[in-house]
């Protein structure tokens, strides 16, 4: 797979504590913009969807994949694949009331961590940026171990 393009779903929710959701938040602060990269979070115990994936920059879920995309994606990512997600568009979208909320769109590539030149370079970059943009640990959920303690 080289590239997968998708739009993130519920970028609309509003938290009870809020007045606009994360990502119109995110994207009024300056912090969620075009070539943005953020994370992908399998969520296996969501309660509407088994194979749900979010889609988080830093601590802040933005919304999720699509559902036909995450039932797709959910086994790889559960065996171990590795995926990058980079913004590639930000939009508005204007409801029949009149409500505006913010449209995102990614592009996804899957990593080949298996190479071990490439797990190598993996490690070595996270190790660099540990305790500094938030990555704590890479972990392989297939073999349930970690790449980094």
């Amino acid at each position: 797979m080289d590239r997968l393009s998708t739009k993130v779903r519920g970028t609309w929710v509003i938290s009870r504590d809020k007045e606009e959701s994360t990502s119109a938040c995110l994207i009024r602060e300056g912090k969620l913009i075009e070539g943005t990269k953020v994370r992908l979070r399998r969520q296996p115990n969501n309660k509407h969807d088994m194979n749900a994936i979010a889609v988080y920059l830093g601590p802040n879920k933005i919304g999720y994949l699509p559902r036909n995309l995450a039932s797709r994606l959910a086994s790889p990512l559960d065996d171990g694949c590795v995926y990058e997600a980079c913004v590639t568009k930000i939009g508005k979208h204007t409801h029949w009331d009149g409500s505006t909320y913010p449209k995102v769109s990614l592009a996804l590539f899957q990593q080949d961590v298996n190479k071990p030149d490439k797990l190598e370079e993996i490690l070595t970059t996270a190790k660099k940026f540990d305790g500094v943009c938030g990555v704590y640990k890479i972990y392989n959920s297939k073999e349930r171990k970690p790449y980094i303690d």
